[in-house]
């Protein structure tokens, strides 16, 4: 895992084989960070407690 400082309004770019995906730091406090991303339409982004919920209801169904 890499693990980055970054301040509000300062951006990491992840550069794939097809585009670039850009993360910016909004803003931030001692309990929450607010992010922002750009990426082309082909890229799912997904909070972790979403993509878990569906994968368990997913498996209830099977």
């Amino acid at each position: 895992m890499l693990v980055l400082t970054r301040r509000p309004g300062e951006m990491v770019r992840l550069y794939t084989s097809d585009d670039v995906i850009e993360i910016y730091l909004n803003d931030c406090n001692h309990h929450h960070a607010k992010i922002g991303f750009v990426a082309p339409d082909s890229v799912d982004i997904v909070r972790e407690e979403i993509d878990d919920q569906v994968a368990e209801s997913s498996e209830i169904r099977s």
